[in-house]
Formats: structure tokens, C-alpha cells, sequence
């Protein structure tokens, strides 16, 4: 049997029984192969290292990574937006990531492999909050919809100023000021956007005046 060696200058028949030598050409192209194989394995262990290395606090450096780590991940964020989380994720999967596939997804798929990780939308998750790149809690409603988060600066100095100096708020002597109230509202664990609540306070006759709160954005 051939070692790898062998195999640079030599190709073995269907049956093994017999090789053929390689052409000048053939071997070099044998050893180029071998040579990206090997430079691809070492390039692989250093990203697994960084990944284990980063944290919150210290994250994965995309910017500085090569191109193609770079569009790896960003397909990684494309599959890890539509992981399942709560009742879903303990059915078994999401169904955004089953009915919701996007052409990413083979990269995406693909890296995790690599990285010897489970190749789900969940890992991908897990994955890039490991990076330090997502939050634990991080709004994947909003990335999967691809709502803009990161903004230019002149449109954050707008907003500084708006926060600084609001718009005069033209129903004011109208409203009641209710924040002083403990309010609860009737809502599953999981609901992401709280807009009704009940509130009750004690009058000064003894009696109770319930609050019925409805927002509406």
C-alpha cells in the first residue's frame, strides 16, 4: 500500500493491484493539494482556538478575520436567527428554521461541521453568543427581519438630540400620569411585547378603583 508519500508519484488502479507513475505535472499538483489541505487543517485549529478563547467581554474580531471567516459567519447569523427558543426549542426544532431556509444556510451548515458542532440553527445561536457576538439575549426577531440596529453617525447625533430635547408633547395637559401604580399584566412567560395591564388602587372612601391599561403604540 501507498503512503502519502507514494501517492504524490504514484496512482493506484481500481483494483490496487497496479500504479501508474505521475507526471511531472501530476506531482506537483498532488503536492499543491496536500500543501492547502494542510495550510486549510491549520487555519481551522487556529479559528477553534480564538472561538474558545473569546467571551463577552473579549469577542471574536470579525473585522480581522480573513474574508471568508467573515461571510461564514454572516451566514451563521442568517441560520442562528431562526433558532427555536422556549416551547419550541423543546418540541424539537423551530419552525423558521425548517420552513424559513435560506441559500446561506449550506455555508452556515457547513462551518458548524467543521467546528465539529451539530449543524442546527440552534447551535449557531449558542455559537456566536460563545463569540461573544450575540447576547444571550439577543433580539433574533429583529436580525431575522433584518431590521437595521447600527446606525451612522449623523442619525445617532439626531437622536441624542431629539432624547436631549423632545418634542413638545402636545397632549400633555391631558394625560394622567399613572407611573406611580404597580401594574401587572396577563401575559404568557414568553411574550416578548407587554401592551395590557391592571392596576388597583385604594380610594380614600375604602373602596378599590381597578386600572385597565392599554397601550397603543
Amino acid at each position: 500500500l501507498l503512503d502519502n508519500e507514494g501517492k504524490t508519484f504514484f496512482k493506484a488502479s481500481a483494483d490496487g493491484r497496479s500504479y501508474t507513475a505521475r507526471t511531472t505535472e501530476q506531482v506537483a499538483q498532488q503536492r499543491a493539494q496536500a500543501e492547502r489541505a494542510v495550510a486549510e487543517a491549520e487555519a481551522l485549529e487556529s479559528l477553534i482556538g480564538r472561538i474558545e478563547a473569546a467571551s463577552r467581554e473579549d469577542p471574536l474580531d470579525l473585522q480581522a478575520e480573513e474574508s471568508s471567516v467573515q461571510e461564514e459567519f454572516a451566514a451563521l447569523m442568517r441560520l442562528g436567527c431562526r433558532a427555536a427558543l422556549g416551547r419550541e426549542a423543546d418540541k424539537g426544532g423551530s419552525a423558521l428554521e425548517k420552513e424559513g431556509k435560506e441559500e446561506a444556510d449550506a455555508v452556515a451548515r457547513e462551518l458548524l461541521k467543521k467546528l465539529r458542532r451539530k449543524a442546527t440553527a440552534e447551535s449557531a445561536r449558542a455559537l456566536l453568543v460563545q463569540c461573544g457576538i450575540w447576547d444571550v439575549h439577543e433580539n433574533l426577531e429583529l436580525i431575522r427581519l433584518r431590521v437595521p440596529t447600527q446606525f451612522d453617525e449623523t442619525i445617532e447625533q439626531e437622536a441624542d438630540l431629539l432624547l436631549s430635547s423632545p418634542v413638545p408633547d402636545a397632549d400633555a395637559d391631558t394625560r394622567l400620569d399613572l407611573t406611580h401604580l404597580r401594574s401587572f399584566a396577563i401575559d404568557d412567560a414568553e411574550t416578548v411585547e407587554l401592551d395590557d395591564a391592571i392596576s388597583v388602587e385604594p380610594t380614600s372612601d375604602g373602596r378599590q378603583r381597578v386600572w385597565v391599561h392599554i397601550a397603543d403604540p
